[in-house]
């Protein structure tokens, strides 16, 4: 049927006659019949006065009720039809002041469905994804193909034209990390369509594990989870969150190429919590990992100077740290902590001090600590201090190098020491100190003590010093200085054969010696008189030879030694007197000596009598 509108002075004119009106007509031509699922071919034919002629120039429009328009112009249409029944090809055409217009009846019986559009897998894991398709017209079911291989050369098992009622089907038993293929057809009555497009799916790699941070401080850690096998790359994910319903700046499906992660730019004293992903060369991602919680470290505390320093301990001292549940403390003889002290290796401190105690005299000790929050993470060590105990007392000995002015002090080493305290004193009280020498500072083990008084007994005694305090002191030492030089000594009771030598007392001397020579240079000594030990202050000097200059001098001695020589004392015995009237002969009774006489002369002089003894023989001549 032709159908020819006029449009004159703004009105339409139609009309359903066969004549027209004008000279050109338009016929739709083409099968009048098709099957659900077909595309068919129509065209259009053009005449003026029964002359096939090219259309003229305007707007075409197709329609076809109960299919789709594939395409379609001036001179012809490509259209699908989806449905069946009677139904009508339409085609309008409008030129700058004409309509054209036209439909055909087409009968559409039902028939191979269209194939199906195949979409995007979801829910893709290792071992399983969910299959997607549009739905086609007529279709009854659809079959589902599975492989491997995009040229669907093998299938997987159970998935070679598996029936599927609906537009989507769950595929399981799958491998990790491994390329899948699908496509789908539609089925009805009539028969199959072709196969849709092919869709690839890559399953993901088994879900890495996430393992516990390490190197953990008050800023970061290093996250950790097991490597997977086909795993290109992992994501991570770190929040404040358990639910991961924020995240960390910077952490939010991060790419990381190994299986750690240092996780950097955090808050001190925090918890925090990551978890994982793995990645194909497919893109295929896991699900997440299991979700670890790490909580960062408060700051290093600040460790303080030790106090309560003795010999065998010491208080170590840091100051509080916010968010420490407790604090770990660390002792040691060596600065980098190769070897501990005892039990004070990682030792739990509740507070801010800890006495450490069992420790050794003079030693230096070093200290570092830790604090340690409710999540059990510990903070970096704290700066190392020093501290040395305090050292053993000093063992003072004697003292040495004794004058009258001075000693010698001295006294054992002691193990840390870096110098000792001497003090010198006039009592064993140590209530007032010779100027100069109260806690005198002295680095050896030995002190020259000056300016001392001669004769005088001394106190001493001496303290250890270490950084770490001072020592108890020493036992005390008691010393005396050399007794000053005697005065020139005198002489009393000479007599032709021997005088008493005299002299003064000398401050601090517990005896003298007394010297006698007939030479004012003492080169030779009257026998028994070299060095004469005499506990007064005279001594009678006998057996000398009359009418003689003899020399005497003295020295003073305590135990601190013996004083110089005294000047020299001088005397001259007396000359000896022979009175003949006491001149008495003996005979000899003696072997070896008969005819000699034994004189004995008596000489009285100052009411004293010495005797003296001549053996001379008959002639008188003298047998000494």
């Amino acid at each position: 049927m032709r159908i020819f509108f006029l449009i004159l002075f703004g009105f339409v004119v139609h009309t359903t006659a066969l004549s027209q009106y004008g000279v050109i007509t338009v016929e739709v031509t083409g099968p009048t019949t098709a099957n659900v699922g077909e595309t068919k071919n129509y065209s259009l034919i053009w005449l003026d006065g029964g002359n096939t002629i090219m259309p003229p120039a305007g707007v075409e429009t197709w329609f076809a009720m109960g299919g789709t328009v594939i395409s379609g112009n001036n001179g012809g249409a490509s259209v699908q039809w989806t449905s069946a029944g009677a139904k009508i090809l339409t085609f309008e055409y409008t030129t700058w002041n004409d309509y054209y217009y036209d439909d055909l009846l087409v009968t559409v019986t039902g028939g191979i469905p269209t194939a199906p559009v195949a979409t995007s897998g979801t829910l893709v894991n290792a071992t399983s994804f969910t299959s997607n398709w549009g739905s086609v017209s007529g279709a009854t079911s659809y079959k589902l193909d599975v492989s491997t291989s995009n040229t669907f050369s093998s299938f997987v098992s159970g998935y070679n034209n598996l029936t599927v009622s609906g537009t989507t089907q769950n595929v399981t038993g799958l491998s990790a990390n491994t390329t899948y293929y699908y496509r789908v057809r539609a089925v009805n009555s009539s028969g199959t369509s072709g196969n849709s497009n092919t869709i690839t799916v890559f399953s993901p790699p088994t879900t890495p594990t996430a393992t516990a941070a390490s190197a953990v401080t008050n800023t970061g850690f290093t996250a950790n989870w097991g490597s997977v096998s086909g795993a290109t790359s992992y994501r991570l994910d770190v929040s404040t969150s358990n639910t991961f319903s924020t995240f960390v700046s910077g952490y939010n499906n991060l790419t990381v190429s190994t299986n750690n992660k240092v996780i950097s730019g955090l808050s001190a004293n925090t918890n925090y919590y990551y978890r994982v992903r793995a990645v194909n060369s497919g893109g295929a991602t896991t699900p997440n990992s299991n979700t670890i919680n790490s909580m960062t470290a408060t700051a290093a505390p600040t460790a303080n100077a030790a106090s309560v320093i003795t010999t065998t301990g010491f208080t170590a001292n840091w100051s509080s740290m916010s968010g420490a549940a407790s604090y770990r403390l660390d002792v040691s003889t060596v600065n980098t902590f190769a070897s501990f002290v005892g039990s004070y290796n990682n030792l739990t401190v509740s507070g801010t001090s800890q006495s450490v105690t069992g420790l050794s005299a003079g030693i230096t000790y070093y200290y570092r600590v830790r604090t340690v929050n409710s999540g059990g993470t510990a903070s970096a060590n704290s700066s190392t201090i020093t501290a040395v105990t305090v050292p053993a007392a000093p063992s003072a000995t004697a003292a040495t190098t004794f004058t009258t002015t001075s000693f010698t002090a001295n006294w054992g080493s002691v193990t840390g020491a870096t110098g000792y305290r001497l003090d010198v004193s006039t009592n064993n009280t140590f209530s007032s100190y010779v100027s100069g020498y109260s806690n005198l500072t002295v680095t050896t083990t030995s002190r020259n003590v000056t300016g001392l008084n001669a004769g005088t007994s001394y106190y001493y005694r001496v303290r250890a010093v270490t950084s770490g305090g001072t020592s108890a002191n020493s036992g005390t030492i008691t010393t005396i200085t050399i007794p000053p030089t005697p005065v020139t000594p005198t002489h009393t009771a000479k007599t032709a054969n021997g005088f008493t030598a005299s002299w003064s007392s000398t401050s601090g001397a517990t005896s003298y010696r007394l010297d006698v020579s007939t030479q004012s240079n003492f080169s030779t000594f009257v026998s028994g008189y070299n060095s004469l030990t005499v506990s007064g202050t005279s001594q009678a000097v006998s057996g000398l030879t009359p009418n003689t200059l003899y020399y005497f001098r003295i020295r003073a001695v305590n135990t601190g030694g013996t004083s110089t020589n005294s000047s020299n004392g001088s005397v001259t015995t007396e000359t000896l007197n022979y009175d003949q009237n006491y001149i008495r002969t003996v005979v000899a009774q003696r072997p070896g000596l008969t005819s000699e006489l034994l004189l004995e002369a008596a000489n009285m002089n100052e009411k004293q009598i010495s005797y003296q003894f001549f053996l001379m023989d008959l002639a008188g001549r003298s047998k000494r």
